[in-house]
């Protein structure tokens, strides 16, 4: 539980900013380099920082995305927490975190308010109006201004104009951002993406195939082991390595899966099935990251999602369930069903049976979505990979505008309980949160304090002592005493996994910045960089609209009818996955006939499509020139 704080913040925060008769000023207006020493100038390092001498306090939260939040470890060699707790007198208590306990936010929500019985704070709300309508947060508007100008500063104005940072309303900001989606970077005045191995954004789709059976239909075509080598010899690909196997439209795709079928591929006493159509999750990574590509209309980078997409011809948000071409390709996959193309099991299988056929190679193809782990096949002594094969088919852009995130990806919020927190609580954590995104705090999340020992500098120009730090940190390897000092690692998914520094301590941008040592670094390459240079707009340049994304999940929170709908997604996808399984043309009918239904009945009206249009054009109206 929270400590009383023995000291008065308020009173210390007033003496600093009342300036004389000019009255009340905000921090970044006056010299308060007592309170914000992180902000004063020569200041290099954290540990040139002084200790917080006042009471310290424990924040109690509630991880308030997802279902179960995964259960923080603490870290043996922890360089980062101890150091943020000295300067900001600030901690967290793990172990009485709650999350949503395997319901959705709006019912756990529910049951904190029937009980009164909130955390200090939530991290990512998924439904942040209903904090505000239930009037349990802080309004934050002016405490950041006044206790927090790092955030105000350093984050882009449209972060602010965000549902997950105002709560849908405009000109307030009820929950404070910790970080911004990737696309912002290439913003940033200087900032050179390929110095930390982020490849520019497809213009083509891709899929995994298992290199060893590439190779009896396409002899010339690369193994992942050729790609590696090119990648190490000469550090980049030509077009006509990218594009070593011709499959140029989706006839061309569905006719190399009847190939693989063909070969009767065996791996011990097990056929090799050449896809499946179900996870045993959703029809995300079929329907979604497959089909989007093959269709043209391109999720994997244009968020054109089956549930709801921009349709450049009739100006307005589609919904691709209903639409002819779906249609279409619901009967070619069932088709490839019925002729065991598409594994007939896997439309009945749980995920874990998905993935463990994953593990052992059973499926010949996997979408983008489902990324294999060459490095455990290897170490099973499989003598096959799984290589990255480009659909050189292009986006149908005329139809569907390729869109990149004009929103900045600040899901990750904080919003503060006013009831469980005191206003001096509240400025102390404001404190602590203007640390861990000034530049100082930037850097300690990422080498570490200096009084750590963990890096030299000469010339102005770190290096870490710790060659394991630096394959985890620098280069993003699996590196389990790399990761026991808790930084960041260039790998955003191991920072993901870690609640520690996702999400109360992490508030980089993503979790790079010009201080992260993988931008710093010259690096040398690295054979698991190959993938991440194997990519079509090296060569294809893509080229899209800056918009807001139209994804339906967004409006929920604002549009009646869109929840209602979204709500009834798992009915959806169980009408599609028995589209699927359809044993004839009668049947398959049948059950899109179904589909039809269980969408009129879910809400997938009309009347709805309208609605979130309208809602879509207000939220996109600077930038709806880009859809015409």
């Amino acid at each position: 539980m929270k400590k009383a704080l023995s000291i008065t913040l308020a009173a210390v925060f007033a003496a600093s900013l009342l300036a004389g008769c000019g009255g009340e000023k905000n921090i970044s207006e006056v010299n308060v380099e007592d309170v914000y020493p992180w902000n004063a100038e020569g200041v290099d390092d954290s540990s040139d920082l002084p200790d917080w001498n006042g009471e310290k306090i424990e924040f109690t939260y509630w991880m308030g995305h997802g279902t179960n939040a995964e259960v923080y470890k603490a870290k043996s060699n922890d360089v980062v927490t101890p150091e943020v707790e000295r300067v900001t007198g600030v901690s967290f208590n793990y172990d009485d975190r709650i999350d949503n306990s395997g319901q959705t936010f709006d019912a756990k929500l529910s049951m904190l308010l029937a009980n009164d019985d909130f955390p200090d704070m939530v991290v990512a709300p998924e439904n942040l109006s209903k904090l505000v309508e239930a009037d349990v947060v802080y309004e934050l508007t002016d405490y950041l201004k006044k206790y927090a100008p790092n955030v105000m500063n350093k984050y882009p104005e449209g972060v602010f104009n965000e549902t997950t940072v105002n709560g849908g309303y405009d000109g307030k900001i009820y929950a404070i951002p910790t970080g911004v989606g990737g696309d912002y970077l290439s913003e940033l005045e200087g900032f050179d993406l390929n110095r930390i191995n982020q490849a520019p954004k497809e213009s083509r789709g891709y899929v995994w195939v298992r290199d060893d059976i590439l190779k009896m239909l396409y002899p010339n075509a690369k193994s992942q082991e050729e790609i590696e080598k090119i990648y190490m010899d000469k550090g980049e690909f030509s077009y006509e390595d990218i594009f070593d196997v011709p499959i140029n439209s989706y006839d061309d795709f569905v006719k190399f899966l009847y190939d693989i079928k063909k070969l009767d591929v065996k791996e011990g006493n097990k056929t090799v099935a050449p896809i499946y159509g179900f996870t045993g999750t959703d029809n995300w990574s079929i329907m979604e990251c497959l089909w989007g590509w093959l269709e043209g209309r391109n999720v994997g980078a244009g968020f054109n999602y089956m549930f709801g997409c921009w349709d450049k011809q009739k100006q307005q948000i589609v919904l691709p369930l209903k639409e002819d071409w779906f249609k279409d390709s619901l009967k070619i996959w069932n088709q490839m069903v019925i002729d065991d193309v598409v594994s007939k099991d896997s439309l009945i299988e749980n995920n874990d049976v998905f993935k463990e056929k994953v593990n052992n190679g059973l499926y010949a193809v996997l979408t983008s979505f489902d990324t294999p782990d060459n490095d455990a096949l290897k170490t099973s002594g499989k003598n096959f990979r799984y290589r990255k094969v480009y659909l050189n088919i292009p986006m149908n852009t005329e139809k569907f505008p390729a869109i990149t995130e004009a929103q900045y990806g600040t899901q990750n919020s904080i919003a503060v309980f006013k009831d469980e927190v005191s206003e001096d609580e509240l400025i102390m954590f404001l404190r602590y949160i203007d640390y861990m995104i000034s530049d100082i705090g930037e850097k300690v999340q990422a080498w570490g304090p200096r009084s750590a020992g963990i890096w030299t500098e000469e010339n102005g120009v770190r290096r870490f002592t710790n060659e394991n730090i630096e394959k985890y940190v620098v280069y993003g390897e699996d590196n389990t005493e790399g990761e026991s000092y808790n930084l960041t690692s260039v790998d955003y998914s191991k920072v993901m996994l870690n609640q520690n520094i996702s999400p109360m301590i992490h508030f980089q941008f993503s979790n790079m910045s010009k201080f992260h040592p993988a931008y710093v670094y010259d690096k040398n390459r690295n054979v698991a960089d190959a993938n991440t240079a194997f990519s079509s707009g090296f060569v294809i340049p893509a080229e899209y609209k800056k918009c807001k994304i139209p994804a339906i999940w967004i409006y929920c929170n604002t549009v009646d009818s869109v929840k209602k709908a979204w709500g009834n997604r798992p009915n959806v996808e169980d009408a599609l996955t028995r589209i699927l399984a359809s044993a004839n043309d009668q049947e398959f009918n049948k059950n899109y006939s179904k589909l039809m239904e269980t969408l009129q009945q879910g809400g997938w009206t009309d009347e709805m499509l309208s609605e979130y249009t309208a809602a879509y054009i207000e939220d996109n109206a600077e930038y709806m020139s880009a859809l015409k």
